[in-house]
């Protein structure tokens, strides 16, 4: 697959490259046209404090715009860092997604160690008007196909760590918790940001408050440190947070991510190689991440690619209604297969409406002229006479 970027390494951090940014502030307009890295960092450090982190945030704010439209390719996997040895991965993990808005669409593949064939297929798709969430499995030693219907999002979406990069934010029943995205929750610490520029290599650091998802009285900082001939991407990052519980136990959380290759992808510059570990109080493994993109495209998914039919002999499970089936050839539900869930009280259940043909609609039609056209025979009879 082409990688649809131009990647940062091939881009010498010196070569004449110009930028123009308007920045309005105030009565402040200024226009940041430079040559260099060297010079554009030098305008940025001579700002004002609050100039700098509204320019930031401007940046930001631009990339969420352009995140809701995006498709990318990758793979990741994960073990335990203390060994500091990949070997022991069981599985890798292959995911297509297309992001539309909140809507989304992610295609799954499961592949075991020594193997370059997956051994399991899911498919998820997420609609937000309606806050369905429809997802299918296949493996490869199963004939059968298994779909549910749910308001939770599959869990087999939990390890797609790249999300971390878009603007979707929390879904229902999702494992990445609010702080876990990297612009959505720094645009919402704005208030605690504090910039250092220049900061070492030539880039800049943004730090800003964070706190463990839903732990109350939990404390920290996650610094960012931001390249700015990359609209300010994030290359580097490390925070930390503690929490002394009711108990007297001392709860902490730590992590840190390196972004090893960047691109350019439709004009949004976005990390392509990542390499990310995690701590915790409770947990004595070091969780390491390494994520490898293939493909980045932004402004081209539609509507239809984030749809999904159940495909014909496919067994569903639709826990919003609370009623299971077999699908036939248009991805509806075979009435001679419906039945309630196990320990649910019938009144619980809705079922499904029949699907309504053409042919049932035309003489429903045809039916209601009749009816018109005898009423207005009765009455013009009737008021002639």
């Amino acid at each position: 697959m082409t990688l649809n970027c131009s990647s940062g390494a091939s881009l010498g951090r010196y070569k004449f490259f110009a930028v123009a940014v308007v920045f309005l502030c105030g009565n402040l307009s200024m226009t940041w046209a430079v040559d260099s890295l060297s010079t554009r960092l030098t305008t940025f450090a001579n700002l004002p404090s609050g100039d700098q982190k509204q320019m930031l945030r401007r940046a930001f704010e631009e990339r969420k715009k352009k995140m809701d439209n995006i498709y990318f390719c990758m793979e990741t996997y994960s073990y335990d860092g203390r060994a500091n040895n990949d070997n022991e991965v069981t599985f890798r993990t292959r995911y297509e997604h297309w992001q539309y808005g909140r809507a989304y669409r992610t295609e799954v593949q499961k592949i075991p160690k020594n193997r370059n064939t997956p051994s399991h297929w899911i498919s998820i798709v997420f609609d937000p008007h309606g806050g369905e969430v429809r997802n299918v499995i296949r493996t490869d030693t199963w004939a059968r196909v298994f779909g549910r219907i749910d308001t939770s999002i599959d869990p087999a979406i939990w390890s797609n760590q790249y999300r971390r990069w878009l603007n979707e934010g929390v879904l229902p029943g999702d494992a990445l918790g609010e702080n876990s995205y990297v612009f959505i929750y720094a645009l919402k610490q704005y208030e605690s940001w504090e910039i250092v520029a220049p900061f070492e290599n030539k880039m800049i650091q943004l730090t800003h408050n964070f706190q463990g998802n839903g732990i109350s009285g939990s404390v920290g900082k996650r610094a960012l440190t931001l390249d700015p001939e990359k609209d300010f991407l994030p290359i580097k990052g490390h925070g930390r947070w503690d929490v002394l519980t009711a108990s007297g136990e001392k709860w902490w959380w730590k992590e840190t991510f390196v972004v090893e290759r960047s691109g350019n992808c439709g004009g949004v510059w976005m990390p392509l190689d990542i390499l990310e570990s995690i701590e915790a109080s409770d947990d004595p493994y070091i969780s390491v991440t390494k994520t490898s993109v293939s493909d980045v495209t932004v402004g081209n998914v539609k509507p239809s690619d984030v749809s999904m039919k159940f495909v014909e002999g496919t067994e569903v499970t639709d826990a919003i209604n609370g009623i299971a089936y077999t699908t036939d050839a248009n991805g509806e539900p075979i009435p001679s297969t419906i039945e309630p869930l196990h320990g649910l009280d019938p009144s619980q259940v809705k079922m499904p409406e029949p699907p309504k043909s053409k042919v049932n609609l035309v003489l429903m039609a045809i039916g209601i002229m009749m009816i018109v056209i005898g009423l207005y025979i009765h009455f013009k009879k009737r008021y002639a006479s």
